[in-house]
């Protein structure tokens, strides 16, 4: 297997994306940039993101480590109170981690809820505490949106908890494309970096496996494992890739298709761990290339087929053991 990601193209989007939004990028780059390589990629857009954004304290050290000298925003973590680089900020989601960051010395984020009731303060605490907060210690406050649906309404709710406060604000992430509303400071987009979810993007990764072998299979035979019974004859290749590299395994009523020799085709029987054979039309030799993610098969395709969304297959496929070329 081969995985190519194209930093040129990552670096296009962040322009696109600074462009339309006509704000600062907070690139997010959390479970290592989506499956693209979380390092690699904040160096390539050093230029382009005024600030990042990561999961938890490891995500952010392992970028820090790495040399990255602007700010990281940690979302979903708790500060422990150990001592982290300046630049690594965390977020207060909650009255307990409020009061810990308030007293620890550093610049700190806050979160709030506006509807997802996931993490964040309610918009009423928020009013409360500001009032008392040290603004020049708070690096930001924002919100995430949920669906498109509730924008209107939880960007009210956003607007209206801090209204007169003067730190930057955020809360659009990739959907900041939905609306036409101000998007403030920063716009953290993530799934836009990697070339989906709006128009005119250009796609980061590509996934290719190897064909191994080619077997002429009679009807009657079964390939794989359990029963799984040919109608007719056909010829079938066994390719480099498994639900070990994230090509998930078939659940009930679904399929799942690879781009082999100029068409796409099926696979047959359930995906190995390491291995999954596919119906191919006559040619098709070992060695032969396999796009699994591509120009011919997007992550939206394959999110078709898996019943989930392209943030799940780029993170899924991300984690194939493959070799990695990064082109600049």
């Amino acid at each position: 297997m081969e995985m190519k990601i194209d930093l040129s193209a990552l670096k296009y989007n962040a322009g696109v994306i600074k462009k339309r939004s006509g704000t600062n990028l907070c690139a997010v780059v959390k479970c290592n940039a989506y499956g693209h390589g979380d390092v690699i990629c904040a160096d390539a857009l050093e230029d382009y993101a005024e600030c990042f954004a990561v999961a938890d304290k490891s995500e952010a050290m392992s970028l820090v480590q790495s040399g990255v000298k602007k700010d990281v925003l940690v979302l979903s973590d708790v500060y422990d109170g150990k001592n982290y680089p300046d630049n690594v900020v965390f977020s207060a989601f909650d009255r307990n981690g409020l009061d810990r960051l308030s007293h620890s010395g550093r610049r700190f984020a806050v979160k709030l809820n506006t509807g997802m009731n996931r993490l964040g303060l309610s918009c009423a605490d928020f009013k409360n505490i500001a009032q008392i907060l040290d603004i020049r210690k708070v690096h930001s406050v924002y919100s995430h949106i949920y669906d498109e649906s509730a924008i209107n309404q939880q960007y009210e709710a956003f607007v209206c908890a801090t209204e007169n406060i003067l730190v930057k604000k955020h809360i659009f992430a990739s959907n900041y494309r939905f609306t036409d509303k101000e998007p403030f400071d920063y716009v953290r987009a993530g799934l836009s970096l990697y070339g989906y979810g709006d128009s005119g993007l250009k796609k980061v990764m590509k996934l290719t496996a190897k064909v191994l072998k080619v077997s002429r299979v009679s009807a009657g035979e079964n390939v794989g494992y359990g029963i799984n019974v040919l109608k007719e004859p056909c010829d079938v290749a066994t390719i480099d890739i498994g639900y070990g590299d994230g090509f998930k395994r078939i659940e009930k009523g679904e399929k799942r298709s690879v781009y082999i020799s100029g068409r796409r085709c099926e696979v047959l029987g359930q995906i190995c761990m390491d291995l999954t054979m596919v119906k191919v039309p006559a040619g098709v030799s070992p060695g032969d290339e396999v796009e699994i993610i591509g120009d011919n098969l997007s992550a939206t395709d394959v999110a078709e087929e898996w019943n989930t969304n392209e943030y799940d297959v780029l993170v899924s496929l991300g984690r194939a053991r493959s070799l990695r070329k990064y082109v600049k």
